[in-house]
């Protein structure tokens, strides 16, 4: 029902009090519109807003508004829906106590919302930036996942600064220069296998070699670098798998009572002495000899304990 003012002189029925008395204790409008129709402070046909306290419900949008003197208010702590329904609504920060500048809102130990400063490790500022304290996170403690804590280096191998510094930077160096153009120095050096050198190598001391005698039957390309013991008086130096290469060398040991008779293989020949050619004698048993091959003659010196016959 509309707002009404009675006036003086007039009936009041029982069912305009119970319309317009009782039933308006908050008097509801269709939406603000309504509202503003329904009250003005210079039609005296109308009623006053005055100074304050009257309520009103709009329908639309469906919340509880009071006049305050001034201006109509909505109400932020509930509405009212038109089939009198209650609900919360949106609860502002200025409704709150004041607390200070980086404090936080936490439920104490009965549950009552309170302001706290953060505390521990980190703190945050008016702004929301959450600032942790130096050296407040341990790794290992405080974290998950892979890390590496310190890095050692080995004696006289790997050399390393820096490690467990906290901002430091972390070196890593060898004892000496390692690249291809640098010159390190060794006080010795020991190789198992086959070594490979472009270019010059100057050794001060002595050079070991620890190669172990290997039994073959045929004098091949697998052979090089190798110390080979040959039990038949005959032998041919044949190739398999591809060429000699230049500088290739390997050393025979004859294990036969009568020597071995060593045979070149096909375009190329032996430079001995006592015999030049394609054959070359080693002696007797355990005599030996040193094959270098010079691929720009394809040929072979022969160095050893060798035979005329």
């Amino acid at each position: 029902m509309p707002i009404k003012k009675f006036t003086d002189g007039e009936i009041l029925t029982a069912s305009e009090v119970n319309t317009y008395l009782m039933d308006q204790a908050v008097v509801v409008f269709a939406n603000a519109a309504a509202r503003d129709t329904a009250f003005s402070d210079t039609n005296s046909a109308l009623p006053s807003l005055g100074d304050g306290g009257r309520v009103c419900f709009l329908k639309s949008p469906g919340i509880i508004q009071y006049w305050n003197g001034t201006a109509w208010e909505s109400s932020d702590q509930f509405s009212i829906t038109e089939a009198g329904q209650v609900s919360a609504g949106a609860l502002t920060l200025d409704r709150l106590a004041s607390g200070t500048s980086g404090q936080i809102v936490v439920c104490n130990a009965s549950g009552v919302p309170t302001y706290v400063t953060l505390g521990g490790d980190a703190t945050i500022s008016d702004t929301g930036v959450i600032t942790v304290s130096s050296n407040g996170v341990a790794l290992g403690t405080d974290t998950t996942g892979n890390y590496v804590a310190t890095i050692a280096g080995t004696s006289n191998q790997v050399t390393v600064s820096g490690s467990g510094s906290e901002t430091a930077a972390v070196t890593i160096s060898l004892p000496q220069d390692i690249h291809t153009g640098a010159s390190p120095t060794f006080t010795s050096l020991n190789i198992s296998g086959t070594a490979s050198v472009a270019g010059t190598v100057t050794v001060t001391g002595n050079v070991v070699s620890h190669a172990v005698p290997e039994t073959a039957a045929s004098l091949t390309n697998a052979i090089d670098g190798k110390i080979v013991e040959v039990s038949a008086s005959t032998v041919a130096l044949t190739t398999t798998g591809g060429s000699w290469t230049d500088g290739t060398q390997f050393t025979v040991i004859s294990t036969n009572a009568s020597g071995t008779t060593v045979t070149a293989g096909t375009g190329t020949t032996f430079r001995a002495a006592p015999l030049n050619g394609s054959n070359v004698k080693l002696r007797t048993q355990y005599s030996s000899a040193t094959f270098i091959y010079k691929s720009s003659g394809a040929y072979w010196y022969v160095i050893g304990d060798l035979s005329s016959t």
